[in-house]
């Protein structure tokens, strides 16, 4: 009787542990797929790019693989992929790449020691508009995003246990990151340059630099024509000083920047500073925890981001409402970041009020995020149950609200 007192006892307290672990997944997860299937009830929205795509697999499907032409306009992954799960089906890709993206959420939200800011970042992870803005197209993001995290994930992993068995996975997903995007090549120098300047072992370090190498060399050499206009397209500009779209460009991104932070009424020479100094702010004080302190590899994420977006604002110009789409790859982790920066700051702050002041900003930041994602969701099941694919082409620039 005794045992099966005991036995009784110990399943349940396995039982309260588990759902205590999983019940964060079960109400992010749930909530996020119903946000997902309202906005795609009808379907993923197709633009220029998504339809490049598509005609890139079906010259796959037409032709062997190493002759597609397509390869030289677009990277591999994708096309492929289309070409074998059918154009219907990626809404399911797009579906588990988000539903991947937010339990990362989950998984590295537990990193914040504060728990009611802990719950006010999942609910800015639910309510995302990025995230939802990125699965709701047939694009390359949701897919990139998702292999970015797995690649911080491992990294994290193999820096807390120095095992090859984690920074293996995480080199072979950094090299095919611009295979899904070629602008994923700009991730991989500074990351990988990185990660060798702070390894404690320099023996791992060199191997794994001999190992990104051969694969590099592989990889470019099936697919190089792709990978040397871009890459001839940027090393022209940058050493010849014509950097022509820069300007540009900082007007585009700094006002998608804007509204991560602020509504689109309030849009303004204002905000848009204001959310380029938070940015910055976050770059500078999660470098310094990183390679002052040795802190977690996620705080090297801000930095990537800067280097990454100036070396894209060099090159392509890009209006406002693709400037959305690109900077959605970073939303996740730059708002990681923040929240965890706060996390760190709490525990030195003395003041009640100064607390509650930043409880309330924050707090009017998520129920900002909440009914922008309530309203594109809404606007975009809406735009879809009337229109046809051809309208919602043409009205792709209205769909980030």
């Amino acid at each position: 009787m005794f045992r099966k007192t005991n036995f009784i006892l110990i399943n349940e307290i396995s039982l309260s542990f588990f759902l205590k672990k999983s019940g964060d997944y079960f109400w992010v997860l749930s909530i996020s797929g119903i946000l997902f299937w309202i906005a795609n009830f009808f379907g993923l929205g197709n633009t220029s790019d998504s339809m490049l795509y598509n005609e890139i697999a079906e010259e796959i499907n037409s032709k062997s693989f190493f002759l597609v032409e397509g390869f030289k306009i677009k990277p591999p992954v994708f096309p492929l992929i289309i070409s074998v799960i059918g154009e219907q089906n990626m809404v399911w890709l797009n579906f588990l790449c988000l539903l991947g993206i937010q339990s990362f959420g989950v998984f590295w939200s537990r990193r914040i020691t504060n728990r009611f800011l802990r719950h006010l970042f999942l609910i800015i992870v639910i309510f995302s508009t990025p995230h939802l803005l990125i699965s709701s197209f047939l694009w390359t993001e949701p897919l990139f995003l998702f292999t970015l995290l797995l690649v911080f994930y491992f990294l994290d992993k193999f820096q807390h246990t120095t095992q090859l068995k984690f920074l293996i996975p995480a080199i072979i997903l950094i090299v095919i990151l611009p295979f899904i995007r070629f602008a994923g090549v700009f991730l991989i120098i500074p990351l990988f340059v990185v990660q060798l300047a702070t390894l404690k072992n320099k023996k791992i370090a060199f191997f794994s630099f001999l190992f990104l190498l051969s694969l590099i060399v592989v990889w470019v050499c099936i697919f190089n024509e792709g990978f040397i206009r871009r890459w001839d397209r940027f090393t022209y500009l940058f050493f010849s000083g014509k950097l022509s779209h820069l300007e540009f460009n900082l007007y585009s991104y700094s006002k998608a920047l804007s509204s991560w932070f602020f509504p689109y009424v309030i849009e303004g020479v204002f905000s848009r500073l204001l959310s380029v100094m938070i940015l910055l702010a976050v770059i500078y004080k999660a470098s310094r925890l990183y390679f002052i302190s040795r802190a977690n590899v996620l705080f090297l994420a801000p930095l990537l981001f800067f280097v990454y977006y100036f070396l894209m604002m060099s090159i392509f110009k890009v209006e406002y409402y693709a400037a959305e789409r690109y900077l959605a790859i970073f939303y996740f982790l730059i708002m990681l970041n923040l929240f965890l920066q706060i996390d760190i700051y709490f525990k030195s702050i003395e003041s009640v009020y100064f607390r509650r002041g930043v409880y309330f900003t924050i707090i009017i930041f998520a129920v900002y995020n909440l009914l922008r994602t309530l309203k594109n969701v809404y606007f975009w099941y809406d735009l879809r149950s009337e229109s046809s694919w051809v309208e919602i082409v043409g009205n792709t620039q209205s769909m980030i609200l």
